[in-house]
């Protein structure tokens, strides 16, 4: 009898966890056709940024954010960001990446250092009027 309360409880708590999971990593996905125009802002300083809103690009960005793998950490009060991405349309959002840090729906994530590096290669890629902030 105690065996089975054990494997019941096992089993439950992996249910609970995969719950979990699904409706976090749910919440992180963007959806590109709920989005007009996405800001694309860049550092170093002076800060510049680039408005995206040809559809194409626009899927392009979200399908490279969708792809990141992010993880969860400790909540910090970080301030900054190299780059911040504003997703307009419908349910405005914005996300900002710093480090090794990327700040998401009033949650911090840890994500791997080279998400910067696509990041400036995507914002160099988008061909649209850079402006300064």
């Amino acid at each position: 009898m105690k065996n089975k309360l054990i494997a019941l409880a096992v089993i439950l708590g992996l249910i609970i966890s995969f719950v979990y999971y699904k409706s976090t990593e749910k919440a992180r996905y963007l959806n590109p056709k709920d989005i007009k125009t996405i800001s694309f802002k860049a550092l170093p300083s002076p800060p510049k940024v680039k408005t995206i809103d040809n559809k194409e690009d626009i899927e392009k960005i979200v399908s490279y954010i969708n792809s990141i793998k992010y993880e969860d950490v400790k909540q910090e009060n970080i301030n900054g960001w190299q780059f911040w991405i504003e997703l307009n349309g419908k349910g405005n959002n914005s996300i900002s990446f710093i480090g090794n840090r990327v700040h998401y729906n009033k949650k911090w994530y840890g994500i791997d250092q080279r998400v910067l590096e696509e990041l400036q290669k995507l914002y160099d890629s988008m061909d649209y009027k850079e402006e300064a902030l």
